[in-house]
């Protein structure tokens, strides 16, 4: 497997760029919104919720891009709303 990210996508190609501020915009709605995440389970618990909505329409015959869009920004957003909320740090012995 290469490390080389030239070969994975175009350097025009705005996706990840846009995806990312998305990801971030929707951290800030939520952290607005709704209290810290409290727990592990918690966390899980909110990201199984988002993944589900996610499967749900990929179980469609016809799955809708922008819901597909929406639920994939959501779970990221849940991710990272997990690392904050709960302190978690990169553990360098388990590797990147």
């Amino acid at each position: 497997m290469t490390n080389d990210n030239d070969s994975l996508w175009d350097d025009n190609d705005d996706r990840k760029s846009s995806f990312l501020i998305d990801v971030d915009n929707e951290f800030v709605d939520a952290s607005q919104k709704y209290d810290k995440l409290h727990s592990f389970h918690e966390a899980a618990a909110v990201i199984k919720e988002e993944y589900d909505e996610f499967w749900d329409e990929v179980k469609k015959k016809l799955p809708l891009e922008g819901k597909l869009y929406k639920e994939l920004k959501q779970i990221a957003a849940m991710c990272l709303r997990t690392i904050m909320d709960l302190k978690l740090e990169s553990d360098p012995d388990l590797g990147k």
